[in-house]
């Protein structure tokens, strides 16, 4: 069949005219050819005509441009060129993508802002998939997922969080059957006990308990069952339920702290150790697993909530209860722990039980998940969102940066979190930081013809060359989460549609600059054929006719004034799908809003490198003691010591700062050798001008003297079912040892002093390299009164891949509390909950180490050291 085809002039500094002879300016590679007002196509005036709005992006010298095609059911044939440098050259210019009438799409002023739309659909059907694969599961040949989603071009896989994140920006109402199997394809039975909970994929140190971010699926699953008809929710919900609770249930034994009230685990998402962290924890990643992170809790609280109303759907109120009491007491222990009042900002993590402050580090991910968590103080959106420091283009994902590492997270604009900002902008209607993330997203689609990865923070371009720093290390073309968050923008930022138990809430916003962009000279825009359980709907924005003279001058944006279905007003801007027909129009009065508090956004001078990076982490050299002082010695990891002080933090409290550069030592005055307390210290550096503060350095604490408040006990004197004695690895200790029935004991052990003691053994496990794998060592640790034989303290062992089995480290500690009058067995075991991700079969199909024919959960133990505090 013939298409009639319009060409359109694509650059706003021509004008178009209404005669379609007008001779056109030169579009470059178009093929477009004039309106054939043949039989077989539609005339120009049976299909909705194509605005004149804004058609190109220019970014660095470089500009996209879009041309229009009307086809015969006046689908649009979008042709997006663009001469940007592109990441391996894809995709190819020019790009066509051709609406498909039966599913959403979007018309506004800008045939650019459709196109994109449009675009983002594309590579959702281009990532929707029947088999995936990874060179890691099944030896790289497919693995049948039942209809999923893969991760991305170069990503392959279906990952947890990558889906979880992708679901709930946009997918799990786009696409509502996908994600649940996605979803459903990151749950697994224990292979010992048939229990279901969430996979916690492959990753540092061999994964689980290291990262505890697998939560993130509460997120995507809470999406997707509000976006199901009531009569498909039975069997998801189930298997929601049954996942969550047991994963809500393991995480509070294994990685919950009640010292704290916090969860440990790595920061989601920023999973690349040293992008994020210090340099001395990349190969002791150990000290990330006892770390705790903004992002990972706000998960953990949102899968507690999440928990807590499926509760009272099923009629479980004392389970209600508990879950709901556990995430209030979680919100306040983030409170407490993150939240910086001078700063006006989160923090996004803590270091180990040593160093429990938090560090001068800020994730937007973390941030943006606050925001729309709804817990948190609402002062403190506005706060966050006047606060972040932004530089280049866009946003990055974590700020300040790190000097001499890749770019990835590092000097990185992700579009998905991007989306996140924006959203969390949109929530709090904040528009200097909305249309700072709106130009992000729209620049990184149009210039690079696909919806990338990541960018490189300051230029905003897919590759940046800087020599053995170059990056982004990778980067793919159509991420998943990258494509849904450009829908988000649309479909949850723009239009606002909240999908809820009860229907969909509408709570739209679009700042005066961004109306400009997509109204025009319309009063109106509109997303057809948008999915709403099994139904689709058309939505209309419509600016208001009139504006309040009081805040003509001074309002932002525009939010929701009424909401119409059809000719009905409904109230509380909810609509449901009792009685809703297929191809309803919803109608949006918008109005315009008036912000009550000052809004701002922190763009820092990118041309001072102080402002944008950190100064590196100094290290502690010693701690001596002289009769009544305790002198630590440090050096300086700068060249340049007169741009930097000292910052001296003794058990995560600051108790000296601005210390001169040129230092080298401090006395502590508050040391007193007769006390029985062992004080902790770290030592960071701040750049004079920027305040930027460093990562601390690796903690040292004074043991006494002789280290008498320290204790070991060496594998000779354990007692050990299981595994052979042996002496390879320069240390005694007991090979193969690690089954669910092996032991190891120290039956008698009376402490020093009486007061809170910390556990740690000495360890080996060559199980995998330090960047991934599912066998991180977990063991259970239990102390028990040899009096009452009462158990006094237990905990969970936590042992990373070392890459070598010739390594050897020290695990986490566990704390308890010890009298010095008293007598201790200390068992070691495979009791409890000491499993890692191998448990889960999940994992039969994985090849790429141990772990994927059967559990394995080894490691070598070659000493068990009580440390008191």
């Amino acid at each position: 069949m013939k298409k009639a085809i319009l060409t359109l002039c694509v650059l706003a500094t021509f004008g178009c005219e209404d005669d379609p002879a007008d001779p056109k300016p030169d579009l470059g590679e178009s093929d477009m050819t004039s309106m054939d007002q043949s039989d077989d196509g539609p005339a120009m005036t049976d299909c909705e005509p194509i605005p004149s709005g804004f058609d190109s992006w220019e970014h660095k010298g470089s500009e996209a441009r879009v041309d229009v095609a009307l086809g015969s059911d006046c689908e649009r044939t979008y042709t997006l060129t663009s001469n940007a440098p592109r990441r391996d050259n894809l995709p190819e210019s020019p790009r066509r993508i051709t609406e498909d009438p039966n599913a959403a799409h979007l018309r506004t002023a800008s045939p650019m802002f459709d196109a994109l739309y449009a675009l983002a659909l594309e590579e959702v059907r281009e990532l929707s998939v029947d088999q995936i694969r990874d060179g890691a599961f099944n030896n790289g040949d497919p693995v049948d997922c039942g209809g999923c989603f893969e991760t991305g071009a170069k990503w392959n896989y279906v990952w947890t969080r990558d889906t979880a994140y992708a679901v709930d920006l946009a997918l799990g109402a786009v696409e509502p059957q996908r994600s649940k199997n996605s979803l459903a394809f990151k749950t697994a039975l224990r292979r010992d006990t048939g229990e279901r909970q969430i996979v916690q994929d492959t990753g540092t140190g061999g994964s689980y308990p290291i990262s505890t971010d697998r939560v993130s699926w509460a997120l995507g699953a809470r999406s997707v069952l509000y976006s199901l008809s009531e009569a498909e929710r039975g069997e998801f919900e189930d298997l929601i339920w049954e996942s969550l609770t047991n994963t809500i249930e393991h995480d509070r034994e294994v990685v919950w702290d009640p010292t704290d009230g916090l969860y440990r685990g790595e920061t989601s998402f920023l999973d690349w150790r040293e992008q994020t962290y210090p340099g001395w924890t990349a190969q002791d990643t150990v000290q990330i697993g006892m770390s705790k992170s903004l992002s990972t809790n706000i998960l953990h609280a949102n899968a507690l909530r999440l928990a807590a109303e499926l509760a009272i759907q099923r009629e479980e109120p004392d389970l209600a209860t508990k879950y709901y009491e556990w995430a209030s007491l979680l919100d306040t222990a983030i409170i407490n722990t993150f939240w910086k009042e001078d700063e006006g900002l989160f923090h996004a993590y803590t270091h180990n039980d040593l160093a429990p402050s938090s560090v001068a580090t800020y994730d937007l991910l973390g941030l943006s998940l606050a925001i729309l968590s709804d817990d948190f103080p609402g002062y403190f959106s506005t706060l966050i969102l006047n606060n972040f420091p932004h530089y280049g283009a866009g946003a990055p994902v974590v700020a300040p940066q790190q000097q001499f590492t890749p770019i990835y997270h590092n000097r990185g604009e992700w579009p998905f979190v991007s989306s996140y900002w924006l959203l969390a902008a949109a929530k709090e209607k904040h528009a200097p930081v909305f249309d700072r993330m709106f130009n992000a997203l729209v620049r990184g689609a149009a210039m690079n013809l696909s919806n990338m990865e990541n960018f490189e923070a300051q230029t905003g371009l897919p590759w940046v060359d800087d020599g053995e720093y170059s990056g982004p290390v990778v980067n793919s073309q159509r991420q998943l989460w990258s494509v849904a968050g450009y829908l988000g923008m649309v479909n949850r930022g723009i239009f606002g549609i909240q999908t809820t138990e009860l229907g969909i809430e509408f709570k739209p916003f679009i700042s005066k600059a961004v109306a400009d962009k997509l109204f025009g000279e319309n009063r109106s825009i509109t997303l057809n054929n948008y999915p709403f359980r099994n139904k689709t709907i058309n939505i209309t924005l419509e600016l208001p006719d009139t504006i309040d003279p009081l805040i003509e001058d001074t309002h932002n944006g525009f939010e929701l004034g009424g909401l119409f279905l059809g000719n009905a007003l409904l109230g509380g801007g909810i609509l449901t799908h009792e009685g809703l027909e297929d191809g309803s129009d919803v109608l949006i009065i918008l109005q315009a809003h008036n912000p009550e508090e000052p809004q701002t956004i922190n763009v820092i001078d990118q041309e001072n490198w102080r402002a944008v990076f950190k100064p590196r982490p100094p290290e502690i050299v010693s701690v001596n003691e002289d009769q009544t002082s305790l002198t630590l010695s440090f050096n300086a990891s700068e060249e340049l010591v007169e741009d930097i002080s000292f910052t001296v933090y003794r058990d995560g409290v600051m108790v000296a700062s601005e210390i001169e550069g040129d230092a080298t030592t401090w006395v502590d005055p508050a040391f007193d050798p007769a006390s029985d307390q062992t004080p902790c210290y770290t030592v960071s550096t701040t750049y004079q001008d920027s305040g930027n503060e460093s990562h601390p350095s690796k903690p040292v604490c004074w043991w006494g003297s002789e280290f008498e408040r320290v204790r070991s006990f060496s594998a000779q004197e354990f007692e050990v079912t299981g595994g052979t004695p042996v002496t390879n690895h320069g240390r005694f200790h007991y090979e193969g040892w690690g089954s669910p029935d092996h032991t190891i004991s120290v039956l008698e052990f009376s402490p020093n002093k009486t007061g809170k003691h910390l556990l740690q053994v000495v360890y080996g496990n060559g199980a995998g390299p330090i960047n991934t794998g599912i066998t991180c060592g977990v063991k259970r640790i239990d102390v028990i009164d040899t009096t009452t034989q009462e158990a006094v303290g237990a905990g969970y062992l936590v042992m990373p891949h070392l890459g070598d089995w010739g390594r050897w480290a020290e695990s986490n500690f566990v704390a308890v509390e010890l009298n010095e009058s008293n007598t201790y067995e200390i068992r070691i075991s495979g009791e409890g909950r000491a499993q890692n991700m191998s448990i889960l079969e999940h994992f039969d199909a994985y090849t790429g180490g141990l772990g994927g024919e059967q559990p394995f959960n080894d490691v070598n133990i070659a000493e068990l050291k009580i440390l008191s505090l």
